[in-house]
């Protein structure tokens, strides 16, 4: 299970669940043994896969591929706004000092970037050679799939 900690405008944990978890089916983090499991279980209260969550308490924002820029603007920082407030920028986080970003979705995306991670595709998935395939490998494996990806607020 891939996960990031992410210090943003609040504290994020992004979760990847592996592939063979089914996404559409209800989840929960239930405690077992000292330890807290996210568990995905269907309508019949059979569980289908449970995996280990990292130690703390989160409180659940939304799956990956429901992240809209309304959702990013409440997760990244602004750095700056017109006086009408109908023009903001917000921080990109690849570059210190005065780089923004006029999305807060693209700033959401370069937090993730600014830790050695990729959301959705990786910069290495067009330019895939045979001598490049272990290089590529290790970069998927810090890639997120939206659709297999939740995030939590740190609380």
């Amino acid at each position: 299970m891939k996960k990031l900690e992410l210090e943003l405008k609040e504290r994020l944990l992004i979760v990847e669940v592996p592939e063979h978890a089914d996404m559409d089916c209800p989840f929960e983090i239930l405690p077992n043994k000292g330890f807290k499991y996210l568990v995905f279980s269907q309508c019949k209260g059979n569980i289908i896969s449970r995996f280990k969550m990292p130690d703390g308490d989160w409180k659940f924002i939304c799956k990956g591929s429901e992240l809209t820029e309304e959702v990013s603007k409440g997760l990244v920082k602004m750095t700056w706004i017109d006086d009408d407030a109908k023009l903001c920028k917000y921080k990109n986080y690849i570059i210190s000092g005065s780089g923004s970003l006029s999305s807060a979705l693209e700033s959401f995306v370069s937090a993730i970037e600014s830790q050695g991670w990729f959301w959705a595709k990786n910069d290495l998935t067009d330019s895939i050679l045979a001598p490049d395939i272990d290089e590529w490998q290790e970069a998927e494996s810090r890639t997120f799939n939206p659709e297999k990806t939740l995030i939590f607020k740190i609380l």
